[in-house]
């Protein structure tokens, strides 16, 4: 009888983990899980559910965490540990981890790198949008020294025609000041100062 029921659960825990196993290729893995779950209830020691489980594990790597392929391997190593006959499969199994491995690695990789483009081209842009602000405020001052001579130019130029040719001097020696080639200041200038001199 004790035979038979060593028997029993022989049999229920291989055929839970077999059946698991199909599962796995079939990448049905919620019910493979049911039946890795339950084959190691009925054996903790049973190794060929630990090589099962490390299968279902790699085969949702890329939906979950890289966290995944530390666990599958462990659980490799333990099924090896408990059943050197699965030597064979457990390191054809090592190698899937590796290529894996590999494959995350690079995918980590390009995304790095795809992150520092983005800063890169995140950088070049902020000093594009910098650059173009600093033309923007120097053509605005430009325009305001632009439009401060010509006021000076306008305000020294009445001043001539009303005689008044020390306002006219002032006035005229600043426009020349901010814009040395505005050839109009510089000839009112030179016109107050000689009509100044001559009054003398």
């Amino acid at each position: 009888m004790a035979h038979q029921q060593r028997s029993g659960i022989r049999d229920t825990k291989w055929c839970r983990a077999h059946r698991a196993d199909f599962y796995v290729n079939q990448r049905d893995l919620a019910r493979a899980t049911d039946d890795i779950n339950a084959a190691l209830t009925i054996d903790p020691s049973y190794g060929f559910a630990y090589l099962v489980r490390a299968r279902a594990k790699l085969a949702t790597v890329r939906k979950a965490s890289p966290g995944a392929l530390g666990e599958a391997k462990a659980d490799l190593q333990k099924a090896v540990s408990l059943d050197a006959t699965l030597r064979w499969e457990v390191e054809q199994e090592l190698d899937r981890v590796g290529v894996l491995e590999a494959d995350l690695r690079r995918d980590a990789e390009r995304e790095d790198e795809a992150k520092r483009e983005a800063e890169r081209e995140g950088e070049a842009k902020r000093e594009a949008e910098k650059a173009e602000k600093a033309e923007r405020d120097a053509e605005a001052m430009r325009e305001a020294a632009a439009a401060k001579v010509q006021s000076l130019v306008e305000a020294g130029r009445r001043a001539f025609d009303d005689g008044r040719y020390d306002a006219a001097i002032q006035d005229l020696r600043e426009a020349v000041r901010l814009d040395p080639q505005h050839h109009l200041a510089e000839s009112y200038l030179r016109a107050a100062e000689e009509k100044k001199r001559a009054m003398k």
